[in-house]
């Protein structure tokens, strides 16, 4: 912050598609391995159990975070997924939160067809160390930040 102090918050962001399963279902999703401060930067709320920790990211838990879509593939509509262990690129995750609903962009992707995971957890026991690209690296991407309610 004393380098950039127009820079209100960073969070590292890690994502690589792959396959998650749990029981006898299988999904190919987006798997972003994030910073704690990631949802509130870019505007994900926490639907139910909780978003990854400073704790989760420090020591690289096997925990996972659900968007919408992934939720719907995976569960049936009267399972709790919150506790219990899917498959996400053959790791074995607890999940300990789903995330509010965003919907499509603009250009129609589905920003809901995603799983969250601590980034140490992606690189070190999931997806791997990534040379950084420009899709890792966007210093273009500016989020404002939330709109104060009050």
């Amino acid at each position: 912050r004393r380098e950039a102090p127009a820079v209100g918050s960073v969070s590292y962001l890690i994502r690589q598609s792959g396959q998650v399963r749990y029981a006898n279902q299988n999904w190919t999703t987006s798997i972003q391995g994030v910073s704690a401060n990631y949802p509130p930067i870019t505007n994900w709320r926490i639907m139910a159990g909780r978003g990854i920790s400073r704790e989760d990211v420090s020591g690289a838990a096997l925990v996972v975070v659900l968007g919408q879509t992934v939720l719907r593939q995976l569960f049936g509509a009267d399972e709790s997924p919150l506790g219990a262990v899917i498959q996400v690129k053959g790791m074995p995750l607890r999940v300990i939160g789903i995330l509010a609903s965003k919907g499509q962009t603009p250009y129609g992707t589905d920003q809901d067809d995603v799983v969250m995971i601590p980034f140490t957890t992606a690189e070190r026991k999931v997806l791997g160390v990534a040379a950084p690209s420009l899709q890792q690296t966007p210093l273009n991407w500016v989020y404002p930040p939330p709109p104060n309610p009050y």
